[in-house]
């Protein structure tokens, strides 16, 4: 059943656009002639009199314009002008004209259902001027004409917005009594009923009567298909989200995965088109298009934010991949991360968007998020001060992937630079993860951009070695530094450093040209060892050597140690 309705609604869906460009080729087009342009005559709105007359003369004229030619694709000339003919400055600025044209529509209905005072009784312009009028009230009624005193249009008379608040109210209440003679057809219910240019009105006529019989404030047609409309498109919605994740999962390669923001961005236009419909086609009106225009809206916004965030990160694994970067890269870390920001920056411009759109007062709410972003401040300050210490090591690089540092105690290969954690192996394998925020306060050495490896070693020779064979050792030695090819010129340096507990101590230092430089090391040390051993030197090494006195164990003393061989004679005799 699942399956068949997955497969019903883009059916359905197709069938709309159908028959909305049928519609729309058989609906009679608008006389351009017969409308004069909005901005070239705006209604004269400048005393209680004048605004009257523009609702009454603007409301017959659109009444005149839907009888013949069916719901506009937008508004007309004479719609706007009605429009303007009440203060709506209390709603949210992307709903003021939706809002302003049905309280336009109601007060018009209500003044034809209520006996108006002659016209002359009405203060005109000179009145106002005259008698220093600010607002004026249709007698015996809660309709109150007030005259606008700061802001784009102060100096206008317009039904204030009390009155258009409670416009629905009055449209209930005038629905009770009967028209006045000649007035006009009742705008706000002929707009309920009547099809938009997207459905044909012979279609609509050939439906049962039944279907035609309204129903809380709308034909029972046009509510059963909202229903299907509705349903089409959540199913819509759901098998694109779907398909675009299963497109994305089988892409190995970044610029291939496009499946979800192709999704969102179908989503975006699936979103237009319904609300098009809703408008257009079934003409939904009052509350209920107030409801849907709110919540299509509002997908539209959530969409359009998560298109961006996901082109953001697509946009990043793609430069990740353009660039060829390891996947544990500082490089490649540091582009997710401002990925990730921006991402962040994207969602919450959409969050501010969508409370300004749901008339949220942006102010209060600003100032809630901050007393609350200080309590997770708080709460959540060692995660904090790690991603900040990351970002420190973004911006610093005191390390990279794969090099070998010392950080603190620890001593190891880089694995791993995240937005919390740096991970080092160590060469026992062992892996050591340390916080962002101890590696921004830590010494970092960084063996591996050494420009040179420093040679150090220590000869101990025995004691016994005369003083010929030590320069002979140090002269070999020497040598050898100064020609080998990799150590630096002027940097050899062996001399006869101390005299210690088991030996002289024949210290040798060169700097090697090369990083890493273990094979060089080893072949000096194969070198100095050969040396020595042509000079006929024996190594000295930790021994302990006994004098015995008569017979008795006198004392052990190392073997070429502190006390040289003539005092232990000196005790033997």
């Amino acid at each position: 059943m699942l399956r068949f309705l997955g497969r019903l609604a883009p059916v359905f869906m197709l069938l709309t656009f159908i028959a909305g460009l049928i519609g729309t080729v058989e609906a009679e087009p608008d006389d351009p002639a017969k409308d004069r342009p909005y901005l070239l005559s705006l209604p004269d709105l400048s005393s209680p009199r004048a605004t009257l007359q523009a609702l009454l003369d603007n409301g017959e004229a659109v009444e005149k314009s839907i009888l013949e030619h069916g719901v506009p694709w937008l508004p007309r000339a004479d719609t706007l002008r009605m429009i303007d003919t009440v203060n709506v400055e209390n709603l949210a600025e992307s709903r003021r004209e939706l809002q302003g044209m049905f309280a336009a529509a109601r007060l018009k209905d209500v003044l034809d259902h209520i006996e108006l005072p002659p016209l002359p009784t009405i203060p005109d312009a000179a009145a106002v001027k005259t008698q220093n009028i600010s607002e004026w009230r249709v007698p015996g009624t809660a309709i109150v004409i007030a005259k606008v005193t700061s802001g784009p249009r102060a100096g206008q008379f317009l039904f204030s917005p009390e009155t258009v608040a409670r416009s629905g109210e009055l449209y209930d209440a005038a629905s009770e009594t009967a028209s006045q003679p000649g007035r006009g057809i009742n705008l706000y219910a002929e707009f309920r009923y009547l099809p938009g240019p997207m459905i044909p009105r012979a279609a609509v006529g050939a439906l049962p009567e039944f279907l035609r019989f309204p129903m809380f404030g709308q034909a029972l047609w046009q509510w059963l298909g909202l229903a299907a409309l509705l349903a089409a498109t959540a199913v819509c919605m759901l098998k694109l989200v779907a398909w675009g994740y299963r497109r994305d999962v089988r892409a190995t390669r970044p610029l291939r995965r496009w499946g979800q923001p192709a999704a969102a961005l179908m989503i975006i236009v699936l979103v237009i088109y319904v609300l098009t419909v809703i408008e257009s086609g079934l003409n939904i009106w009052g509350q209920t298009l107030e409801v849907m225009t709110f919540l299509f809206e509002f997908i539209g916004m959530a969409t359009t934010g998560w298109l961006g965030i996901l082109l953001i990160m697509r946009m990043s694994e793609a430069i990740v991949g353009a660039l060829s970067l390891r996947e544990t890269s500082v490089d490649a870390q540091l582009v997710r991360v401002i990925a990730m920001l921006l991402a962040i920056v994207v969602g919450l411009a959409t969050f501010v968007w969508a409370a300004e759109f749901s008339g949220v007062p942006i102010g209060p709410l600003l100032g809630g998020l901050g007393i609350g972003g200080v309590a997770v401040a708080l709460a959540v300050r060692p995660t904090l001060e790690n991603i900040i210490g990351g970002l420190t090591l973004f911006a610093d690089r005191p390390a990279r992937v794969g090099e070998t540092c010392q950080i603190g105690a620890q001593t190891g290969t880089v694995e791993e630079i995240g937005l919390r954690t740096t991970k080092i192996r160590r060469k026992d394998d062992t892996l050591v993860t340390i916080s962002n925020a101890e590696m921004a306060q830590a010494r970092i050495e960084n063996q591996s951009r050494r420009r040179k490896t420093a040679y150090e070693l220590v000869l101990r020779l025995r004691y016994d070695t005369s003083m010929g064979q030590i320069q002979d050792v140090a002269a070999r030695i020497r040598d050898i530094l100064e020609n080998h090819e990799r150590i630096t010129p002027g940097s050899e340096r062996v001399r006869l450093s101390a005299l210690g507990e088991y030996g002289l101590e024949l210290e040798v230092r060169a700097t090697i040209e090369e990083v890493p430089a273990n094979e060089i090391v080893e072949e000096l040390n194969l070198g100095l060892l050969a040396a020595v051993r042509r000079a006929g030197v024996s190594l000295a090494y930790p021994s302990l050597t006994n004098y015995v006195v008569r017979g008795e164990r006198l004392r052990e003393l190392p073997l070429s140690a502190e006390e040289p061989a003539k005092e232990a004679a000196r005790l033997i005799e």
